[in-house]
Formats: structure tokens, sequence, C-alpha cells
């Protein structure tokens, strides 16, 4: 069970032994107000949810933070933190952020909270970098061509806005997705709320963005047909899709236990993330950004679609990707 911020926490000592039990991805910290810092792992493929309520995983009594606020998730390829439409917002290094793959050195503002994130696997790559210690292989980094979908599930009424589904609909369609994925060869990364991550890594940039983008389609198609047979009409797949490069690795010889993997996406995933931001027209089909549609563009039927920068006053220019 993750700790929950009100009450007992391991002492420092402790939380080491945990996070080599336990192979843990990061330490979160967490400073409210005048009280001590708060320390506690974030384990691999693990969520949790952030708020005032005493429900959530971490819990904020701060009048500031929503009763759920936000949500963090960890795997091999980071630590993301997602806001959940909260009052007041999610801030990192002073932005505010609907989504935001965080780094080392990054600070989150919830309310009156601080948060970081000790991110093990990036720590070992810094002191290696400065080490001669990285001569001997310690960590085999290989570049890997990538291809990341961004999935969210929204209901979309003609007169309200768009907002996460039922639980139970939700839940179903998480399940088909991530088989889908599977099918065309890809990993789901995460899941949090009503999105899901999905990579495609190997050698041959071509592929993966090709598999990506079936799997994406084929998303689409099922969501239309779950719309009907969950009578929900307005039930809608919010997909962007992009390509670029990364790196994966496995430490031995390190503070952290041998055979630690790990995947370096950072640029690439905040870039999905800031590229979802910019789109508000639900009625496109898959969304696709220009690397991508060049890489596809031999199998498939391009057609440019400009959505609004979210970093900058002006457009970005996306494509809609239709089968020829």
């Amino acid at each position: 069970m993750p700790l929950k911020l009100i009450g007992e926490l391991p002492d420092s000592y402790t939380v080491e032994l945990l996070n080599y039990a336990m192979q843990t991805i990061a330490t979160l910290r967490i400073k409210l107000g005048d009280d001590p810092e708060r320390t506690y792992p974030l384990e691999d493929n693990c969520t949790s949810r952030i708020g005032r309520d005493l429900g959530n995983d971490i819990v904020l009594d701060d009048p500031a933070v929503s009763r759920l606020h936000a949500t963090i998730s960890t795997s091999t390829a980071g630590v993301v933190i997602a806001d959940n439409k909260s009052t007041n917002g999610t801030f990192v290094n002073g932005k505010r952020v609907s989504m935001r793959h965080l780094q080392l050195g990054d600070i989150v503002d919830i309310g009156g909270a601080k948060l970081s994130v000790d991110i093990h696997t990036e720590r070992a790559l810094r002191s290696l970098s400065s080490s001669s210690r990285s001569r001997a292989l310690t960590a085999q980094l290989k570049p890997v061509a990538v291809t990341i979908l961004l999935a969210t599930l929204l209901t979309n009424g003609e007169n309200e806005e768009a907002a996460a589904p039922r639980e139970n609909v939700l839940k179903f369609w998480r399940d088909q997705v991530s088989d889908i994925v599977w099918t065309f060869s890809g990993v789901v990364d995460r899941e949090f709320g009503n999105h899901l991550v999905a990579l495609w890594l190997g050698r041959d940039a071509a592929t993966m963005a090709h598999h990506g983008v079936k799997a994406a389609q084929k998303i689409r198609e099922m969501t239309a047909a779950l719309a009907k047979r969950a009578s929900a009409s307005h039930l809608v797949a919010k997909q962007i899709l992009t390509s670029g490069h990364g790196l994966t690795g496995v430490f031995s010889g390190t503070q952290l236990p041998d055979g630690t993997k790990f995947t370096i996406l950072g640029d690439q995933l905040n870039s999905t993330f800031i590229l979802e931001d910019g789109v508000v027209d639900l009625s496109k089909d898959v969304l696709i950004c220009s690397a991508t549609a060049e890489l596809v563009k031999a199998h498939f039927r391009l057609e440019a679609s400009a959505i609004e920068d979210p970093l900058s006053p002006g457009k970005l220019e996306m494509y809609t990707v239709r089968p020829i």
C-alpha cells in the first residue's frame, strides 16, 4: 500500500532499505508548511492519487488542495504528474501544467505543498558521467527509436465540458486498449485517471511509427463500438502520437541493484503532453506530429490539421491520418 502523508513515515535509513528491496524508481519528498519534510519511495508501475481527501494515497491537509488534486505515476520511463482539473492547479517549476514528466531538480507546487522526486536512475547516470567508471560500461546505453501514444477517454456532450467517463466504462476501455497495443507490438507504459501512455521502442523508426498509428486507429474503432454498446454517443478517444528518439539501458555494478532497467524519454514524453494541451477539437481522427507523419506518409493519407500552440501565440502543424 502506498504510504500516506498523514501519520508516521519511515526514517531515511528505512526508506533506503525499502528502495533497494522494492527496486523503486524514485523517492518522493514533500514539504508542507512548517512540518518536517516527508519522504517515501515510488514503486515501478505504481499510480498514487494526491489530494485533501483522506481516501487518497497521498493526503495533503491544506485547504488550497482539491479533494482529488493530482495523480503521480511511475514506470521505468520515469515519473509523471497529472493534474485532475483541480481548482488551484498543479505547477512545475512555476508553470501550470496538465501533465508533466518530472526530472531531477523539478519542483512541483500543489497548494502550499512543495514536491520533488529523487529519480534513482537519473542520479546514477549523472554520477557515472562524472566518473571514470563510465568507461567500464556500468550503464549500457543504447539509442532507440520511439513512438509515443497518449490516449484519453472523454465524454463530450453537446452542452457539457469534456470529462472522464464512468469508472466501469473506463476500466473496460483501458483493458481493450492494452490488448490492442500489445497486438501491435507496443507496451503500455502507464495508466492514470482517464489517460493511457503506450510506447513503441525499436531500431527502425518507421516500423515503430507504423505500429503506433495502426494501434491508434484500432483504438478509435473500438471506442466508437464501445460508445454504441454503452449507449454513450459522446464517448470519444482523444489520441496524440509523436515520434523521436530515446535511450534504454541496464545498470550493473552501481549503487542500484544489478539488472535495473531504465528508459530515457523525458523530452519526448513532455512534447507529447504539451501537444495534448492544444487539442480541443475532439471530432478529429488520430492526430500525429510532423516527425511521425514523415515516417508513415507512404502508408497513410495525411491531412494538415493545425492546433493551438500551448506555449505561445500561434498554431502548431499536426496531421490527421487516415488509411489509403
